[in-house]
């Protein structure tokens, strides 16, 4: 988990994601 941001909420999402989700999608939004 992270600290959600209202400037980057999706950042904090893809964190708990990153696990399950492809490296290519949070690094796309990054």
């Amino acid at each position: 988990g992270g600290i959600p941001r209202p400037s980057d909420p999706i950042l904090h999402l893809n964190r708990d994601d990153l696990k399950g989700l492809p490296f290519t999608f949070p690094g796309n939004i990054v």
